[in-house]
């Protein structure tokens, strides 16, 4: 019954764990990837000024100005800038994008690129300067932000290591708590028993110990009040034997 009552304990333990631990991590993903999205959008609505900026401090579109401008863009974030006739001055990209696309999984969260996304957003900016409209921005972003910057990923990655390292300490404990628990909710049934194997061999005064209120201690007063009734009539025998001259055996 002790290994029993282990195995049982134990394997709900680990159940129990296993799900929180899966539950912790989905809502930490969901969080952290709510997190994202939200800085990228307050990112995308500093890009008119940004622009603006960069075109009032060159005074033409600078391309090298423009390249540093494409790689803090949010990952998957695409912008098509045009004047205002409608021609194309630059595409603007994150090159993390590229350089993720096509690789396997790194860690969790990674390993998708642009082709995996099914939900996108876009809007339309307008980079004014002093004189009024300079660009028209076409934006094209991902509507849920991907974990594929490596500090995000590394952040994420070290959140799921503490999560295992807390699990197993948990799980740990677990297997301690278990195994004595099992041990001390076992221990006064094997004395009723042995208690009970001494009645069986004769020995009528055996009583058995036991102070808690639960179960098992009730079990243990009905036990020693069937052994004092088997006392009381082990002695109505011997007297009513004696009285009218039965040997006893």
């Amino acid at each position: 019954m002790r290994k029993k009552l282990f195995l049982s304990t134990l394997i709900i333990s680990l159940i129990t764990l296993t799900f929180s631990m899966l539950a912790v991590n989905f809502v930490f993903h969901r969080q952290f990837s709510d997190y994202l999205t939200k800085t990228n959008e307050t990112s995308l609505e500093q890009l008119p000024t940004r622009l603006s900026a960069l075109y009032q401090s060159k005074g033409t579109w600078d391309p090298t100005s423009l390249d540093e401008i494409s790689h803090t863009l949010p990952v998957g974030t695409v912008v098509t800038l045009t004047d205002p006739n409608g021609q194309l001055i630059a595409t603007l990209n994150n090159a993390m994008e590229n350089m993720m696309h096509g690789q396997g999984s790194m860690g969790m969260g990674m390993g998708r690129s642009s082709s995996s996304i099914t939900n996108w957003k876009t809007k339309t900016i307008t980079v004014t300067g002093p004189h009024g409209k300079i660009a028209t921005a076409l934006v094209r972003y991902p509507a849920t932000a991907q974990i594929l910057n490596p500090q995000d990923v590394l952040f994420q990655s070290s959140v799921f290591r503490s999560l295992l390292f807390a699990g197993g300490l948990a799980l740990l404990f677990g297997i301690i708590l278990s195994y004595f628990t099992s041990r001390r909710l076992v221990a006064p049934l094997k004395r009723l028993t042995q208690a009970a194997n001494r009645i069986g061999q004769g020995h009528l005064d055996e009583h058995v110990a036991l102070q808690s209120k639960d179960e098992v201690g009730q079990l243990a007063i009905a036990f020693n009040a069937m052994v004092d009734n088997l006392n009381r009539q082990e002695t109505l025998r011997k007297q009513f034997t004696a009285d009218i001259g039965i040997p006893l055996d």
